[in-house]
């Protein structure tokens, strides 16, 4: 049987009657590749291209248990590759069929088992199915999975957390009954969105070698009637599980002893409930890096973490999209069944209550420079609230003068946030709470009628402020942010943090002193990753309207820099009631993202809402509000002509004259040393270095001192007869275009770049002189978001 059939049988066995599966090959030359299917001949073909050398993939996979059939929809039975892969998470799991039982030899990470390291796991799994057997359970599909054994048993049960509990405990329990030295039961096999190999697909971890070879992974026993395992057989066996060790002497020797006398002690509940792999400060409190996500054991590595923040405050943090959705209050839910229900109370009325991080029992590390290889690190996908416009975990800006509707829109996103309405262009937006720190707008007359306007639910959108008795005061990035922490967590489901206007929060600091708002910002953007939010400062422009409009944001560069995406808001040149959302920044989506346009109209009552159009806008914001010119705004014409009719007279006996001489004598007439650069370049001037330490010497032929000698009206040649000049850039360059005539050149400033077939070189560049200020085409050209002409 090859490849293709073993494949097929596999699909037949595991997967329902046009039940959609995910197939995903991970580590292909392409990375992740990933696609849902419902028609598994076509998922066959797919996964045994990636599974051959061609793509190379180290694993192909699928999902065992029934995924929500709407992710078919995300790409019908054929695959993607890329970044922004969205994969099956637990919450899309509407079923268990299988419980996984994968046994593994015990080897460095990242390598093929050796056939007696992988013939000692099949041992285990014999003694393992025979001990279930004698409890009552049926007889399971046997996997080869290329390098150790797989037991699946079929199941039928909600996914809940309660069964997520259920089968953790089960893996527990069997890991402490059967795993030894040379192989052990995964631990980590419990959660609903397990993906498993798919069967006739080569296991390929790292090079194949005689001892270490590449395997195709099979099913080896399928019994000829399937049966369900009774859940009741389940718990039997989970009631078997141990305690797990505490890890209290690792926390103590790392933090100093826990705080007695509290409610809740962290420090118990990881212990006892999560697999930590370290625990290290971090940023005045410490975090519990874990193995693997509670929610889903295929999130791994250093993105899966419990933070305790300064203030004992524990935050969850995972960066996977599946987990986007969950917080602290979800990980005591899914451990301590009912923990909502009897703390949601005490935890609002009290706030945190876990003891803050310690050290002063313990002495002080020196600090010391780390590095991190590059391949330890996980590769993540950008997750976004709303997507390839507004990134989760990210600083967002949106930017645009006084008066053209920036705020409105921001309150029409989170009004979409708050029920979970589709965006302007159609993408799903997750729903969940929104907080919004203003000081423009009122709260009670503006803000609140313009979210009711839009439909919001105002239950979840929440402004913030400080107070202290009856006292408020203005927030502070600087000084509030662990409040601001705090506050996010209470809630527990934000995804949209609005600051409006940005700059109004910074304390003290000056809006234009680079390091001193970048110090403010870090803090800030750190807080969006941490908590999986998405923060949208709105920014003012300045009035530099000569100036690109990545420039023309308020105060310093590194707002502009921070941000991760940003967006401006515009009036619509052939329409004064429309404003355009065009991309000003957008580092992580697709360069040709389309804008969005919106009005603003009264409503019944008098009160205005907004409304999206419904086309896409192409126009780019560089033809609306223009930018850099390719050359820069010229000195006075006066001021020129003065500037000219000096060097005529210096340069005018023919011979070479210190550029210092021009220099100082510009100066002593008034003119500026760029004036008399322009000048000399309108003039022709040859320039020269005077050996490796000599100065510049310039000079001027009598034809070209007499082209730019003055008038009698005082105007030189050169300014009244600009093809004469025209002619002499093309004679200058004469040499190099008659070395190949069939080539394109381009003129600039009468410096030339030399494109075309050279001899022994097709399309090659040859730089004949100095490489030209202008050498990306023509002035009619129609220009990309770089300046560059499009098509060049």
């Amino acid at each position: 049987m090859n490849g293709g059939d073993l494949i097929r049988r596999a699909l037949d066995v595991l997967a329902g009657p046009r039940q959609v599966v995910e197939l995903r090959a991970l580590k292909t030359r392409k990375g992740t590749v990933r696609g849902y299917f419902d028609d598994y001949g076509k998922l066959a073909d797919c996964a045994a291209k990636l599974s051959d050398d061609g793509w190379g993939a180290e694993g192909v996979y699928v999902t065992l248990n029934v995924v929500d059939r709407a992710l078919l929809a995300r790409s019908a039975n054929c695959v993607e590759y890329g970044r922004d892969l969205r994969t099956t998470s637990d919450n899309n799991i509407t079923r268990r069929r299988w419980v996984l039982i994968d046994i593994d030899p015990t080897r460095p990470s990242g390598i093929s088992s050796t056939d007696l390291e992988k013939l000692h796991a099949f041992a285990i799994g014999r003694r393992l199915r025979e001990w279930l057997r004698e409890q009552g359970w049926p007889v399971p599909i046997v996997a080869d999975s290329g390098n150790g054994v797989h037991l699946l048993y079929r199941i039928d049960e909600p996914n809940d957390a309660e069964t997520a509990t259920l089968i953790r405990r089960f893996l527990d329990a069997l890991a402490h009954l059967f795993s030894d030295e040379k192989a052990k039961v995964d631990r980590t096999c419990f959660n609903a969105s397990r993906i498993v190999k798919l069967y006739g697909t080569t296991a390929r971890k790292g090079s194949s070698i005689p001892e270490r070879p590449h395997r195709i992974s099979e099913i080896v026993e399928t019994p000829e009637t399937i049966e369900i395992v009774p859940r009741e057989l389940i718990e039997e066996i989970a009631a078997q599980a141990p305690e797990p060790e505490t890890l209290a002497s690792q926390v103590k020797s790392a933090n100093g002893p826990a705080v007695p006398g509290q409610r809740f002690d962290l420090n118990d509940f990881v212990s006892r409930h999560l697999d930590v792999q370290r625990i290290e400060p971090w940023q005045g409190g410490r975090r519990f890096i874990l193995n693997h996500c509670p929610f889903d054991a295929s999130h791994t590595g250093t993105s899966v973490a419990i933070i305790q923040m300064p203030s004992g405050a524990p935050v969850f943090a995972c960066k996977h999209d599946g987990c986007s959705d969950k917080r602290w209050p979800d990980v005591r839910e899914l451990f301590e069944a009912g923990y909502r229900g009897r703390h949601a109370s005490a935890l609002v009325r009290n706030g945190a209550q876990v003891p803050p991080a310690t050290t002063s029992s313990t002495p002080q590390t020196a600090e010391k420079g780390v590095t991190t290889r590059m391949s330890d690190v996980e590769p993540e996908e950008v997750e976004w609230l709303w997507p390839d416009r507004l990134a989760l975990g990210k600083l967002n800006l949106l930017v645009g003068d006084p008066g053209n509707g920036k705020s409105f829109a921001t309150l029409d996103i989170a009004a979409r946030v708050s029920i979970g309405a589709n965006f302007p262009d159609g993408a799903t937006c997750p729903k969940g709470s929104v907080i919004i720190i203003t000081g423009e707008d009122g709260i009670a007359d503006t803000v609140r009628p313009r979210l009711d306007a839009q439909g919001a639910d105002a239950t979840r959108v929440h402004h913030f402020k400080i107070k202290r008795g009856d006292s408020e005061r203005q927030f502070d990035i600087g000084a509030d942010l662990d409040r601001l922490n705090g506050k996010i967590r209470e809630i527990g489901d934000v995804r949209l943090l609005i600051i409006d206007p940005l700059t109004a929060y910074l304390g003290d600091v000056d809006s234009n002193k680079d390091a001193k708002v970048r110090g403010l910002l870090t803090p800030l953007a750190a807080l969006a990753e941490e908590m999986r939010v998405a923060i949208l400062g709105v920014m003012h422009l300045n009035k530099a309207a000569v100036m690109d409009a990545i420039y023309r944001v308020t105060g310093s560069v590194a707002f502009i820099a921070q941000a991760r995406a940003a967006w401006a808001v515009v009036p619509d040149s052939r329409d004064s009631s429309r404003r355009l959302f065009l991309k000003l920044k957008a580092n992580l989506a697709p360069a040709d993202i389309p804008g969005l346009a919106f009005t603003i109209d009264a409503k019944e009552g008098g009160r205005p809402l907004l409304t999206w159009s419904d086309e896409a806008v192409t126009v780019s914001l560089r033809d609306v509000m223009g930018g850099f010119s390719n050359t820069r705004r010229g000195p006075k014409p006066d001021k020129l002509e003065a500037a000219k009719a000096l060097i005529a007279k210096i340069l005018g006996d023919g011979a070479e004259h210190p550029g210092a001489d021009l220099d100082a004598a510009a100066k002593a007439e008034g003119i500026s040393i760029r004036t008399l650069n322009d000048a000399a370049k309108a003039l022709g001037v040859r320039r020269r270095k005077d050996g490796f330490a000599g100065g510049w010497l310039w000079s001027m032929t009598q034809q070209e001192n007499s082209a730019s000698s003055p008038d009698s009206n005082g105007n030189s040649a050169s300014s009244m007869k600009p093809a004469e000049n025209k002619a002499f850039s093309q004679d200058r360059n004469s040499a190099s275009s008659s070395a190949n005539s069939e080539g394109a050149e381009f003129i600039g400033n009468g410096e030339s770049l030399h494109l075309g077939e050279q001899e022994g070189v097709e399309g090659d560049y040859e730089e004949v002189e100095e490489r030209p200020r202008k050498m990306w085409g023509d002035e009619d050209d129609e220009l990309d978001e770089y300046g560059i002409p499009k098509g060049k």
